[in-house]
């Protein structure tokens, strides 16, 4: 109970400073104003382009739905949602998040395009709330706790991967001061072209919102904890490309091969075996064309230089004051018009999809109290792990919300765990059924 009410402490340290925030800008400016740029800042696979919030929400219209500002009060006060059962207007919110990442639900501006679209004069942390109350509405159901809890304890993980993209931004403004070079805005635009594989910033970001939920701990070198830890494990494991990454040990070499790498992350580190962290760094610097060998001589040189900079971009204290996570800005925004044409409704499947799901993949018999075949308005199942579920006959095509949301815990399973299952299995076709059954959630 300690760990969980440390995220109301956190939470309140998020009312910033406004003057502070601002500040930020100009001290970017004059950095990078005073930097002599001299790289090619051109993409070398523009067709290679992935999703990107920031491009895709200029279309928002700004005008009609303004950002609102985060305050602590604000999140704080989310008492009395229901938790019983899934809403009928929630939203199917996990399955584009396993296609396009976390950032379909949150996204971080750069200080230093405060004055580009999208949300002009704005930049910080800027989270769809809708989506968030959907997912957190599946977490407090799936986990029966009140929405309040659930809420404090996903804000505070997804605080947390935005924060780092923050931090990132911050410690690279650091170096490109101390050295003269910039290299942020080139790395991001060509990292932006990589495969999603390659996106190790992401890989910590995920590790640094996992840490964050309470019990968490490392165990055989990936994060491990509770059925509260297991669920954002399964949570981030069902995400896309290097995002799923971030349930492994980050700073242990070796622990991850990327067979199809592109360039060659460890020429100017002159490093065989490097960990995710190590990559994430090495990536800034090569897609940022930073050359090491121009900017510092010396062997001793080069590893004091990386020391720095590992302690650098891990730890909130090597940065300035002017940097507290505090003076990163947070709004809640609507969705925008991606979000709105990429979302289905929630937390239901097809009438046929359900019964493949009991009867594959959960190896269920068709039965009633004496074992005989059931024809009324229900059907009743007895699956692997010995539990009976009804299933309803064929008055509409789809389950009802309450009617999956009650099949799926009597089978055991959060909602993060059946989406990652649905996607192995291509929709309970292959793999089926389960090896192993599990004991159902109250």
């Amino acid at each position: 109970m300690q760990q969980r009410s440390n995220h109301i402490n956190e939470i309140r340290k998020i009312n910033r400073d406004k003057r502070a925030s601002d500040e930020i800008v100009e001290i970017a400016k004059n950095v990078e104003g005073s930097n002599e740029d001299e790289f090619d800042d051109s993409i070398e696979n523009p067709e290679n382009e992935h999703f990107d919030p920031l491009e895709k929400a200029e279309e928002y219209d700004v005008n009609d739905f303004p950002p609102r500002e985060v305050f602590p009060e604000d999140i704080l006060d989310r008492e009395g949602r229901k938790t019983d059962s899934v809403s009928e207007g929630a939203h199917d919110v996990l399955a584009p998040i396993s296609e396009y990442g976390l950032e379909f639900i949150a996204f971080y501006k750069s200080f230093r395009y405060v004055n580009q679209l999208p949300y002009r004069g704005r930049w910080g942390i800027f989270i769809v709330e809708s989506l968030v109350d959907d997912i957190v509405m599946e977490l407090a159901s799936d986990l029966n706790m009140t929405f309040q809890e659930s809420f404090l304890i996903f804000l505070n993980y997804l605080y947390n991967h935005e924060l780092f993209h923050f931090h990132t931004d911050a410690a690279s403004l650091h170096v490109e001061g101390k050295y003269g070079k910039n290299f942020y805005r080139v790395a991001k635009k060509r990292i932006k072209t990589l495969f999603i594989d390659e996106w190790f910033e992401e890989s910590i970001a995920e590790h640094k919102g996992l840490k964050k939920v309470p019990g968490v701990r490392l165990k055989n070198r990936v994060l491990t904890g509770d059925s509260l830890v297991q669920w954002f494990v399964n949570f981030v494991e069902h995400s896309p490309g290097a995002y799923k990454l971030g349930s492994l040990n980050v700073k242990k070499p070796g622990l991850y091969k990327w067979p199809n790498l592109s360039g060659n992350y460890g020429s100017q580190r002159n490093q065989k075996s490097m960990s995710i962290y190590d990559l994430f760094i090495e990536q800034l610097l090569v897609e940022g064309r930073f050359h090491l060998n121009r900017v510092i001589r010396g062997r001793e040189s080069q590893e004091f230089f990386y020391d720095e900079l590992n302690n650098l971009f891990w730890n909130q204290r090597m940065l300035s004051n002017k940097f507290a996570y505090r003076n990163c800005p947070i709004y809640w925004i609507k969705p925008y018009r991606f979000i709105s044409a990429s979302l289905k409704s929630l937390a239901t499947i097809s009438l046929k999809e359900g019964e493949n799901f009991v009867k594959k993949y959960l190896a269920g018999k068709d039965q009633d109290e004496e074992g005989k075949s059931l024809r009324t308005d229900h059907s009743y199942y007895k699956i692997d792990n010995g539990e009976k579920v009804k299933f309803p006959n064929n008055h509409l095509k789809d389950l009802k919300p309450f009617e999956f949301t009650n099949i799926r815990k009597k089978a055991g399973m959060t909602s993060p765990e059946f989406s990652k299952e649905r996607s192995s299995t291509k929709k309970w076709k292959h793999n089926c059924p389960r090896k192993e059954s599990k004991d159902p959630i109250p």
